[in-house]
């Protein structure tokens, strides 16, 4: 993967700084080394409990969990210098539960704005790369 700009790296330490967050990914095209110039940034955050929503509101306006479902349960559209970020809230205990359930074959849809026909919750698993 590519080095991450400036603005980029400074949002993934300043959301990394909250004492809930267990991880801050980088996703998508970017983290699959597909992106091209028009490709935005995918950060995802993963917390435990109550999450310093701060660091993040500094950047722009946030969306808090519970406002966008169980998967992506809440974030943030940002532009950081010209650059499109979408930062992905995910309570990792959700992620665990959807990721042990899928393991044995158990999954449910959501109904989540841009996804036509829903979002699984096997989305949550980890990726094998």
């Amino acid at each position: 993967m590519e080095a991450l700009p400036d603005p980029i790296a400074a949002l993934d330490r300043a959301l990394g700084s909250s004492a809930s967050v267990e991880a801050v990914t980088i996703g998508g095209s970017r983290a699959a080394g597909t992106a091209d110039e028009a490709s935005d940034w995918d950060i995802g955050v993963y917390y435990r409990g109550a999450v310093d929503l701060a660091p993040l509101a500094a950047y722009g306006e946030v969306h808090p969990p519970g406002a966008w479902g169980r998967i992506m349960n809440g974030g943030a559209w940002l532009t950081l210098d010209g650059m499109k970020v979408d930062v992905l809230l995910r309570d990792l205990e959700v992620a665990l539960h959807w990721s042990a359930e899928a393991r044995r074959g158990a999954y449910e849809v959501d109904a989540l704005l841009g996804y036509l026909a829903g979002a699984p919750t096997y989305s949550l698993m980890p990726s094998s790369r």
